[in-house]
């Protein structure tokens, strides 16, 4: 994706590529709330059930929604510098 983006991307563009890197944390991190929230409910002696299944998906998911486009933007934001002072030392 990268190789379609011209140099002297904006922000709106930088944001985009930087959630295409970020999904994988994010999907990864809610795998494991996940395997956290059954492990847990299944060392209380409680049995497994697809209620229980379907509320730990969306409370463990909850955040992934809302992490990546903040980390995404705020990478748009922090990582932006001058194009000349970042191509000064090459």
């Amino acid at each position: 994706m990268l190789a379609l983006v011209p140099i002297g991307v904006g922000d709106a563009w930088l944001a985009v590529i930087s959630a295409t890197e970020l999904w994988p944390l994010a999907v990864t991190g809610w795998c494991t709330g996940f395997s956290y929230a059954v492990a847990a409910h299944l060392s209380w002696g409680n049995g497994a059930s697809i209620d229980f299944a379907r509320q730990a998906a969306l409370t463990s998911g909850a955040a992934a929604p809302l992490v990546l486009p903040v980390a995404a933007c705020a990478n748009a934001l922090i990582a932006r510098g001058n194009i000349a002072a970042l191509l000064k030392d090459r």
